[in-house]
């Protein structure tokens, strides 16, 4: 019994509380991506970070990543849990598509483990994002780095 109590208060209790972290974000961010079979890559983006219950948010992204012969364009979608903390915690589990304009690199499905923070002053906040991406396209696989600003609604 004092499980599913724990289990309520955890997914449940932000629902009735002020916490500012754990409403709606839009943002724009940067992207460093480390491919195990390519050069190093960067870009940039935007997400959609929308609530669904308590502490469980689904994120949506979609991105531009640029490398020395060819280019990404990653769209993505992630299920995130976050703490209600001034400095928020989270993980995340996700996938996407994958459209790519390169040499040696075909469009294709994969999935991604992150884990990130975020801090929130505001109405604005900054985050930092480590991923590790696993793409049908093994030339793509390696870690994934964001860093971003956000804004609540």
């Amino acid at each position: 019994m004092n499980k599913y109590l724990l289990l309520f208060s955890i997914l449940f209790l932000p629902l009735f509380s002020q916490a500012d972290v754990l409403k709606n974000h839009t943002g724009a961010y940067m992207n460093f991506w480390d491919a195990d079979r390519l050069d190093d890559g960067t870009g940039f983006g935007v997400s959609l970070d929308y609530r669904l219950l308590g502490i469980v948010f689904v994120e949506g992204n979609a991105g531009y990543v640029d490398f020395d012969d060819g280019w990404v364009v990653p769209m993505e979608t992630s299920l995130n849990l976050k703490l209600p903390l001034p400095l928020t915690p989270y993980i995340g589990v996700g996938g996407g598509y994958y459209v790519a304009d390169h040499k040696t690199v075909d469009n294709g499905w994969g999935t991604h483990m992150k884990l990130g923070g975020m801090l929130q002053l505001f109405s604005l906040g900054v985050f930092a994002e480590a991923r590790y991406m696993d793409l049908d396209e093994n030339a793509l696989d390696g870690y994934n780095y964001l860093l971003g600003v956000t804004f609540k609604f």
